[in-house]
């Protein structure tokens, strides 16, 4: 249901105002992204996947600088006797890769119930569907349509607190 989608947007001429959380999907067709954040607006005539790119460097901070502090801390560690234990290091990259792995199974999930939302939105966008389907089997898909948009707010809430961790340990 989302390749037709994607081909459809592909080969339609004019312009469309996409907003997602389905990376794959904006990835495809995004041939430019519009930022809206408390600082304003800001315009990116790029793909998605170069716009991530980018905004992985941004948000992360200058990588050069992240690494140089990386490289910089174990030696000022033991320069001033703090050096920290093996077992802490040990301790805190695990404690990394678990919320690296959290991170990834939510984007899978949010993925998912993206897709599930899309293919109901599909089916209730069928000529049939409010002329052919009983009532009750019309409320059962909205009733099932509102959980997962529930579920899907859910889960990008529990990412983006994940994330903030994760990007904080940085």
């Amino acid at each position: 249901a989302i390749e037709e989608l994607i081909c459809a947007l592909q080969d339609f001429d004019g312009t469309v105002l996409t907003v997602s959380h389905n990376t794959y999907f904006l990835s495809q067709i995004a041939t430019r992204v519009v930022e809206l954040n408390r600082d304003g607006v800001q315009d990116y005539k790029m793909g998605f996947d170069e716009y991530r790119t980018l905004r992985a460097l941004d948000h992360s901070e200058d990588v050069t600088a992240q690494l140089t502090r990386l490289e910089a801390a174990p030696q000022e560690d033991a320069e001033t006797g703090g050096k920290q234990s093996y077992e802490e290091r040990k301790r805190q990259r695990n404690q990394q890769k678990q919320l690296q792995r959290e991170l990834e199974r939510l984007e899978k999930k949010s993925e998912s119930i993206e897709a599930e939302i899309e293919a109901l939105d599909l089916e209730m966008a069928s000529p049939g569907f409010f002329r052919d389907l009983p009532v009750s089997k019309q409320s059962a898909v909205q009733s099932k349509k509102a959980k997962l948009e529930e579920d899907l707010q859910r889960t990008l809430a529990e990412w983006e607190r994940i994330g903030q961790q994760v990007w904080a340990a940085d």
